[in-house]
């Protein structure tokens, strides 16, 4: 399925992206359902991704990368999606952080991390704290005297999605009153991390604790935080999440065709010869190819909008702030739609066969699991709550600006 949603995007190229990575793809999805059953983390997987460059992929061509649009690193993360949704939620805080790396002026600080992305580093995120209080509240510290060749960096962060697979993390710090993420080696002294992510789903993705205990810091390798500067990076982030889904839907689709494909036992009231002959069977599958390829379009008609104001970013002029606010908006109309289709999918899944189906050897119930886990990432009632404020009251998108920025300035 080509040009949906993205008729901007040259489809040769993506083409030929699509053949470099595809093998390494099938790869990772031959052995999805082994890993699942048995909890087994994906570093092979992502050794494998590494040595592709799949990390590289959005950096240009000239700069060691694969010269992919924003368009199209999304539908590449659909289609890892489908091999195996852990995969692109590991990698998010890395895509993440090379799309902020992007959008920045040119600084020696920036292209020195661009080009050990160009060198195969992956680079996960150490940022959420629990505990009283809103989220984004910060108490991991970076301390030392100004003018210091390193800072020590002190604090324990949860969440800290596919850092576990990463050769360095972006670490959310408090400076005094002043915040920035700091990035440093996984390897380094005082560095401990966990795999104690205890969810029901998305198990394989590392999204486990860090201890961060006088840990040296660069102040070089700070990257402040600015509440001044438009991004689009929430929505970015929120769209991974998205392609993840959509790869689940395509992941459903697929697996229950097969299953219905190899059925030989038909129910005694059914309406065919065989499960592939019956036509209520064949109505459901029907049903979840047509979630699946609506999904799709929807993830690709907002990753559009982030192709837009990165267009207009290249091109050397200053996008609008409409151009981010409709960029936010787009994305959380479609985390309003995508959740509820895939999880409708995952679920009618089961209605193609009989005890079988739910057999944990084929572990089928992953896809609703993963779905279902991915989904309580940023509430989609805020999201689309934030949407009916536009449209009742005007409001920009909350998000639409880095968080910070007061909603009296957006409106």
């Amino acid at each position: 399925m080509t040009g949906i949603g993205r008729p901007d995007v040259d489809d040769v190229a993506y083409e030929q992206l699509r053949q470099r990575f595809r093998p390494v793809f099938e790869r990772i999805a031959a052995g999805a359902v082994e890993r699942e059953r048995g909890r087994e983390l994906p570093f092979e997987q992502v050794k494998w991704l590494k040595a592709a460059r799949f990390g590289a992929v959005r950096l240009p061509v000239a700069d060691g990368g694969g010269g992919a649009s924003v368009s199209q690193l999304f539908d590449l993360l659909i289609e890892l999606g489908e091999a195996d949704s852990n995969l692109p939620q590991i990698l998010r805080a890395h895509f993440g952080f090379v799309e902020e790396r992007l959008y920045e002026p040119d600084s020696d600080q920036r292209d020195r991390w661009l080009s050990a992305v160009a060198d195969g580093a992956i680079i996960g995120n150490a940022t959420t704290e629990i505990g009283d209080g809103a989220l984004g509240t910060v108490r991991t510290t970076l301390d030392g005297a100004d003018g210091a060749e390193l800072w020590s960096l002190n604090g324990t962060k949860h969440y800290s999605t596919g850092s576990l697979f990463a050769d360095g993390v972006f670490v959310f710090a408090r400076r005094g009153e002043r915040l920035g993420f700091a990035v440093v080696s996984t390897a380094a002294t005082g560095v401990t991390q966990s795999d104690n992510w205890a969810g029901f789903g998305q198990q394989m993705t590392g999204s486990g604790t860090t201890v961060l205990e006088d840990v040296s810091v660069d102040p070089s390798d700070v990257f402040w935080y600015s509440d001044e500067t438009p991004s689009y990076i929430i929505a970015f982030y929120q769209l991974v999440l998205l392609a993840s889904l959509a790869g689940i839907g395509r992941a459903v689709a697929r697996d229950a065709a097969e299953y219905v494909r190899g059925r030989r036992r038909v129910f005694s009231n059914g309406s065919g010869d065989s499960a592939r002959e019956d036509p209520l069977v064949q109505q459901i599958i029907g049903q979840l190819s047509a979630l699946s390829f609506s999904v799709d379009a929807t993830v690709r008609s907002a990753a559009a909008g982030l192709e837009r104001i990165n267009s207009i970013h290249q091109a050397g002029n200053a996008p609008t702030r409409a151009d981010f606010d409709a960029a936010e908006t787009s994305v959380s109309l479609a985390q309003g739609t995508v959740g509820d289709s895939v999880l409708k999918a995952a679920t009618l899944l089961f209605d193609v066969g009989g005890s079988s189906s739910v057999d944990q050897d084929r572990a089928l119930d992953r896809h609703w699991r993963n779905a279902r886990t991915i989904c309580v990432h940023n509430p989609t009632m805020y999201k689309v709550r934030s949407v009916g404020d536009t449209v009742l009251n005007d409001q920009a998108p909350t998000y639409a600006w880095v968080v910070g920025a007061p909603r009296s300035d957006q409106g």
